[in-house]
């Protein structure tokens, strides 16, 4: 059933976080049906599985931390089945939820004497209002990492680390540890991608958090400003919709006119309902299929009678230079010139991976120095089995 839009009086939030913030940087008008109109929200299966999944692991480190405890695999049932009761709307998701759950446990060893804050509520004032957040894991170390913050990720795309190092919303987490506990040092910030059981490290200086804190009190202003234009301009004008990624998940996508309007009107697809994703997946394998074919014809084509050239495009076959270098010969030129080898050469990790595979004390060694470079790519395989 669609939310009814009807006018309400307008007043801003009594606080910000950043999840408020992520919505009104892409799309005003989610934020306004939100924060201004205050239109119910719907929920979406994906909100569901990672708060379910989030209270699962924070009732488990919880507990073990109570009970100085690494592990506690005889309490994961009892666990899982109160989260359950407190989450019925996760009950389609429950055989996924305790899959990813049991392997949570199998893999987490709970630091408890490090370990300060579970799911922890924080607030500070920036602009002259409350910004609160919630960390799911805050640690406090011996240097060099003294304060770390943990956020968990249980969707299915592994950040790159160039992503976490700029990730606005370890900035703004990172900001609110060192103000709650007055830290005026680095602050090192970790993602776990629970799926895969990957973390990803970085660190944030005062200097950025500080810089976090300016984007924050521009950003608040920006918010506050457009409605001072209002009714100079209208609502939708002075707060416009800009429909992408998150519309699958917006809380009022059911009534955004935008959306109805794109669908309606410009035949554009966006993904809202089981549907909609049905239909893209099957609208994906045939084009890629079709391309896949395509290719193979101009392929053969262009091999015969050469490139075709178009609209300013040149498509067909193109030299890519590549060059080997022997390695003996090339450690011993750059040694010659008096320049460190280490610097320029890479370890083969083909080579590597097969010495792992093998066993034994070299790859006992080679496990230990190894660092995690995990990664996903969108793309289709084959289910097994």
């Amino acid at each position: 059933m669609e939310a009814k839009r009807k006018p309400t009086e307008l007043t801003l939030p009594d606080h910000y976080s950043y999840s408020q913030l992520k919505k009104y940087r892409e799309c005003p008008g989610s934020w306004k049906d939100d924060k201004l109109l205050h239109l119910p929200q719907e929920t979406s299966d994906p909100a569901i599985f990672g708060s379910t999944f989030h209270d699962l692991t924070a009732h488990y480190d919880l507990h073990c931390k109570s009970r100085q405890a690494q592990t506690d695999y005889g309490a994961a049932d009892a666990i899982f089945e109160v989260v359950m009761r407190d989450h019925p709307e996760a009950g389609s998701q429950r055989a996924e939820l305790g899959e990813l759950f049991a392997e949570y446990i199998q893999r987490t060893i709970v630091d408890f004497d490090h370990l300060i804050g579970v799911e922890m509520p924080l607030d500070t004032e920036i602009a002259g209002v409350h910004f609160t957040g919630t960390l799911d894991r805050l640690f406090r170390f011996q240097d060099p990492f003294a304060l770390t913050v943990r956020d968990h990720k249980s969707d299915g795309r592994i950040r790159t680390q160039a992503e976490v190092d700029t990730d606005w919303q370890l900035s703004i987490y990172a900001m609110l540890a060192a103000r709650t506990v007055n830290w005026t040092g680095d602050v090192a910030v970790e993602m776990l991608f629970d799926r895969y059981g990957v973390l990803r490290r970085s660190v944030r200086t005062p200097e950025q958090i500080e810089g976090t804190v300016e984007d924050i009190a521009a950003l608040i202003e920006t918010i506050q400003g457009s409605l001072k234009v209002v009714p100079a301009i209208t609502l939708d004008e002075a707060f416009p919709y800009t429909p992408g990624s998150r519309c699958s998940i917006c809380g009022t996508r059911s009534s955004c006119p935008r959306l109805k309007k794109l669908a309606d009107e410009d035949g554009v697809s966006v993904i809202v309902t089981t549907e909609d994703e049905q239909a893209a997946f099957v609208q994906y394998v045939a084009l890629a299929a079709r391309l896949n074919q395509v290719t193979k014809v101009l392929k053969r084509y262009c091999s015969t009678h050469g490139n075709i050239i178009m609209n300013g495009l040149d498509l067909g076959f193109h030299v890519s230079e590549s060059y080997k270098y022997p390695t003996v010969q090339t450690v011993d030129i750059l040694k010659a010139h008096k320049i460190d080898p280490l610097t320029l050469l890479k370890v083969d990790t083909t080579g590597v991976k097969k010495l792992v595979r093998a066993g034994g004390e070299t790859a006992e060694a080679l496990i230990r120095i190894r660092t995690d470079a995990s990664k996903t790519t969108f793309k289709a395989v084959k289910v097994k089995g």
